[in-house]
């Protein structure tokens, strides 16, 4: 029972301080689209360009070691992330913070995440393959015209590629692309 008391007594304290606390909804609407013009937010939502525009103006920012653009190039995954202790990975295009993980140290030969969870090389591997795969890009989408839209539009995709593909399967090589297309459209209404 004090156990259950206790826990009642945090969410207590929790609710005390929600109303300081910016929910993201809130942030985005009073704070970034009123103070930042539309055509800029291509600049936030890469990574990659932000990092190198800010370099540029002098704001120092941590080191990219290493990116993944492509399936095979996470061959040598192991001994590229093997010398890291501590790094980040993240989708390069804004995902609403979806898709990262945080590495706080080493535990053998595996990372240990910032929640203490261990992650292999195979695990790290799978994640960065989604990422490349696409499988956080309903998130990117929804920060551009919104939960609702986003979820109808990829809803409608996901449909139309599986009529499409049990529809237009005709020859056995034709698995080898209708299935991934098919994958990826109904993977990413789950994603986000």
């Amino acid at each position: 029972m004090t156990a259950l008391r206790a826990w009642w007594l945090r969410l207590e304290e929790m609710r005390k301080h929600a109303g300081k606390v910016l929910a993201m909804n809130r942030r985005n609407l009073h704070y970034i689209y009123t103070r930042n013009q539309r055509k800029h937010f291509p600049l936030a939502d890469d990574k990659l360009l932000a990092k190198e525009v800010l370099s540029a103006a002098g704001v120092r920012m941590p080191k990219t070691h290493r990116i993944y653009s492509y399936f095979y190039e996470l061959r040598d995954l192991e001994s590229d992330l093997g010398v890291l202790e501590d790094f980040v990975i993240k989708p390069a295009q804004g995902s609403g913070g979806n898709g990262i993980i945080v590495i706080v140290g080493r535990k053998g030969g595996d990372w240990v995440g910032i929640s203490g969870k261990i992650y292999t090389a195979f695990d790290l591997r799978k994640h960065i393959s989604d990422i490349i795969f696409g499988i956080y890009s309903f998130t990117m989408l929804t920060s551009r015209v919104g939960r609702r839209p986003a979820f109808v539009l990829a809803y409608l995709v996901g449909l139309a590629a599986t009529v499409m593909t049990f529809g237009w399967l005709h020859q056995p090589a034709d698995v080898f692309w209708m299935i991934p297309v098919l994958g990826f459209c109904n993977l990413s209404v789950f994603g986000g």
